[in-house]
């Protein structure tokens, strides 16, 4: 019995019989390569592990958002051994590839000679014509014939306006030669003054100007001769509160004659009447395409016009300004 006991002694002790200290663990450090391949997820990944991982996926999250103070430099795993610690989901990491910074390849500008010291730029003198002096006795008379145009004209307007019964005879043949009078007169005076800076501007500026080839004779000035002659007509057939069906032709004639001769040169009734029709009309047939609600209106504003202007048309006062 003596003899076992003292065999025992003697025997080695065996590991877990030795008391040894226990490891020290580490505090808890990310694994900076994982955390690189984190931020490289995209959100639909990361939504993907949220919901298999929640709380593995936090951790991680928290980790990655605590490194991004020091995103600029190189991410490299510790040179000391982590502890372990609780076994933790494995997640599959993407291998971590470098992307070149992004250049922008510009033109450097080219950079001009600078020139040389003895060369010297001097503006080029620039000559200019002498301003045509003011003539200021005859732009006195213009101001003073001007001033009696419109004395004229406001005198006859004023014979239309005011006259007890206004009526052909007593106001219309009275006052409108005094109004027509006092506008000739501008007109007169605006050809005058316009041919006198034309015969005033030197040489040097008229040769430098710009001037635009106009045929004397174009067809404006037909188309305003039949406007004028159908205006004749106009007046000669309206007289003692009469609509004569010729009166109403040279009437409407010469107020489309008129316009035509006053509006650009690309323009003509026929071209706006074409254009009508394309907008009303299929093209190639005479089906109507379109009849918009504006159209409707105004043509419902035109008959009813026409007939309170029309309606009780004998009654109405002998003379044309009721």
């Amino acid at each position: 019995m003596t003899a076992e006991m003292d065999n025992r002694d003697d025997a080695p002790e065996t590991p877990a019989e030795t008391a040894q200290p226990a490891p020290e663990v580490e505090p808890h450090l990310p694994d900076t390569t994982a955390l690189a391949a984190f931020g490289d997820l995209t959100i639909a990944e990361l939504l993907d592990r949220l919901v298999r991982h929640p709380l593995a996926t936090a951790r991680n999250l928290a980790d990655y958002l605590a490194l991004l103070p020091r995103a600029a430099e190189p991410v490299s795993p510790p040179e000391t051994a982590v502890a372990a610690e609780s076994p933790a989901p494995t997640v599959s990491a993407r291998p971590v590839t470098q992307r070149p910074p992004l250049t922008l390849d510009v033109p450097a500008a080219p950079v001009a000679p600078p020139p040389p010291a003895d060369v010297t730029e001097e503006p080029e003198p620039v000559e200019s014509a002498p301003d045509a002096p003011v003539d200021r006795p005859r732009e006195a008379v213009l101001l003073g014939v001007r001033l009696g145009g419109l004395a004229l004209a406001l005198g006859g307007a004023a014979i239309m306006a005011y006259a007890p019964i206004r009526t052909e005879e007593t106001a219309l043949i009275n006052g409108l030669p005094l109004l027509l009078l006092g506008g000739l007169i501008w007109f007169l005076v605006g050809m005058f003054e316009h041919a006198r800076r034309e015969s005033d501007t030197p040489p040097a500026r008229a040769a430098e100007a710009l001037v635009e080839d106009v045929p004397a004779f174009d067809m404006r000035l037909v188309i305003g001769g039949l406007a004028l002659g159908s205006s004749l007509i106009t007046f000669a057939l309206s007289g003692g509160n009469l609509f004569r069906p010729v009166g109403v032709i040279a009437w409407a004639a010469s107020i489309v004659l008129w316009a035509w001769a006053l509006a650009p040169a690309d323009w003509s009734p026929w071209q706006t009447l074409r254009r009508w029709r394309s907008h009303l009309f299929q093209p190639g047939t005479r089906k109507l395409r379109r009849l918009t609600w504006v159209t409707v209106v105004l043509l419902v504003i035109i008959a009813v016009g026409a007939v309170l202007r029309l309606a009780d048309l004998p009654n109405l006062p002998p003379e044309m300004t009721s």
